[in-house]
């Protein structure tokens, strides 16, 4: 019986004289303080585990030791797929050609496509265009040639204000580093043709390609699913280039419809229906003078007729395009400014 009275009045005498170490060092709080300790750090700073991500850790007992585990770590500040400008803004300040836009880890370099357009020939994505002596259309070459994904996503944009976004200063086409030339869109439209565009001839972009699987599919789209009219009042162009072909034969490209985008196959899934098309924007200025935002009488013309007479050679509702192409969804709801 003593032995019991004198061991319990030694583990009284150790308890108190803890509790008193304990309140000298806060009172009560601190005991809940020494369980869990909730600290915040600025993001980047490494934790007590040396994590430099951690934000927020807290103190918990393990295997009789009190260690710190992290409970919060940053977000993720690096773009994972390039900026929301599109093109990259900064330029090569030996050529003053926007450079290449960031890769996301894990995304393919199609800088330079190899054996394109023939075997043992290359393209960057300047085209054919010599950055030296022509920037600004090496510049509009390596806009149509994107193959980076916005971070910010598309912004849901109507067909009719696509119709509508501004030219430049006095009617002219906008410049390669117009701002608009940078928008990330998503449009609806109904799709009243698919075809191979620029092959005739070859286009810069795809320095001179005229092979139809390597061209890029053009692809017309109008509110007004009867909407025939050869001259193109209501129509906008959006374009599938080599390069988001190839990102969409990988995967890597969201589109309900498959990842074959070669030009017959997408003509067969979308001509006829309801389309969102998600991509860049961008004014093409090689056809500045055929559009009816331009040329409202169509009295204009790039190449006049033999006489010098206008050629009348309007073909399309604006040079405002989705180009390139990076995601696509079929068969979805008509817009509200659909025409029926």
């Amino acid at each position: 019986m003593r032995n019991k009275v004198s061991i319990f009045l030694t583990r009284l005498t150790i308890m108190l004289v803890g509790f008193s170490c304990v309140v000298a060092a806060g009172g009560p709080a601190a005991v809940k303080a020494s369980k869990v300790t909730v600290v915040r750090a600025a993001a980047g700073q490494p934790s007590a585990q040396g994590a430099s991500d951690c934000v927020r850790y807290r103190r918990k007992k393990v295997r009789g030791k009190w260690r710190r585990i992290c409970v919060e770590r940053a977000k993720n500040t690096t773009p994972p797929a390039g900026d929301n400008t599109g093109a990259p803004a900064e330029t090569n300040a030996a050529d003053g050609v926007p450079a290449a836009a960031p890769h996301p880890p894990n995304w393919p370099n199609l800088d330079v496509l190899t054996n394109f357009p023939d075997p043992g020939k290359t393209c960057t994505l300047a085209g054919s265009a010599n950055p030296a002596t022509n920037p600004e259309k090496a510049c509009s070459n390596s806009l149509k040639n994107r193959y980076v994904l916005p971070t910010g996503g598309f912004t849901p944009t109507l067909l009719s204000d696509m119709m509508k976004v501004a030219l430049g200063d006095g009617g002219s086409a906008p410049a390669c580093d117009s701002q608009n030339n940078r928008r990330a869109v998503s449009v609806v439209g109904y799709v009243r043709d698919v075809k191979v565009g620029g092959c005739a001839f070859g286009e810069s972009c795809n320095c001179n390609s005229q092979h139809d699987g390597q061209c890029d599919a053009h692809i017309e789209l109008v509110l007004d699913p009867n909407d025939h009219d050869p001259k193109g009042r209501g129509m906008v162009v959006v374009e599938v280039t080599e390069r988001s072909r190839r990102l969409a034969s990988m995967g890597l490209l969201q589109s309900n419809i498959g990842n074959d985008w070669s030009t017959p196959t997408l003509k067969g899934r979308l001509k006829g229906r309801w389309v969102r098309f998600s991509g860049w924007l961008y004014y093409d200025p090689d056809h500045h003078l055929e559009s009816w935002q331009v040329d409202p009488q169509d009295n204009r013309s790039s190449s006049p007729g033999p006489h010098g007479q206008p050629k009348h050679d309007n073909w399309r509702s604006t040079c405002w395009e989705v180009h390139p192409v990076m995601a696509i969804e079929a068969n979805v709801q008509s817009p509200s400014d659909a025409i029926h």
